[in-house]
């Protein structure tokens, strides 16, 4: 009983907004304005413009997506060819027919050396091709493949020839692979 006398004044005060809202809100809803809909139902657009494209530098054609623009590209095949030539001149030095060591040892090296010899001339061929197309991606992996090909034998060589015959000398190898490592590295950026 207690309940229903502290509900009866809210009821009887407030049931005629209730009943007026309730009213209202049917017939507004179901009877919009003939040829045009009410301005809180019609959403707000924005027009966008579409972007202009910008012109075609010739000189600056990027690798793939993001990679480098080709006269970066140009210089960074010139780093590998100075490596190249460096590598290829202290090999023109090496002499392993004075090192006192075993025949199998040293036939050993002279097949490190012919396959060291033999991956240079493949970095040369792809690196040729690339400096070619330098905005090829293809080509620029390529030429990153290769150089992972030389490095393992060059540090090889490098080694034998710290033993062998001279530290200074091995550490030359060890530096020109240093400088064919970071170009792969910046090439692979």
């Amino acid at each position: 009983m207690r309940l229903v006398s502290v509900f009866l004044p809210i009821l009887a005060c407030g049931l005629p907004a209730w009943a007026g809202a309730s009213q209202e809100a049917p017939s507004a809803i179901e009877q919009p304005a003939a040829g045009h809909e009410p301005e809180s139902m019609t959403p707000q657009t924005e027009t966008v413009e579409a972007a202009e494209p910008a012109a075609a530098d010739q000189t600056a054609t990027p690798l793939a997506e993001g990679g480098m623009e080709a006269a970066q590209a140009k210089e960074l095949l010139h780093t590998i060819w100075l490596a190249e030539f460096r590598i290829n001149d202290l090999l023109t030095e090496v002499r392993p027919e004075g090192w006192k060591m075993a025949e199998v040892t040293r036939d050993s090296f002279q097949e490190m050396l012919g396959a060291l010899r033999r991956q240079l001339e493949s970095l040369e061929a792809w690196r040729g091709q690339f400096d070619a197309r330098p905005d090829s991606a293809y080509l620029a992996y390529q030429t990153y493949a290769a150089i992972s090909s030389v490095l393992p034998r060059l540090d090889g060589v490098g080694r034998s020839i710290s033993h062998h015959e001279n530290p200074s000398f091995g550490a030359q190898f060890s530096q020109a692979g240093t400088k064919l490592f970071d170009a792969q590295q910046t090439l692979g950026t």
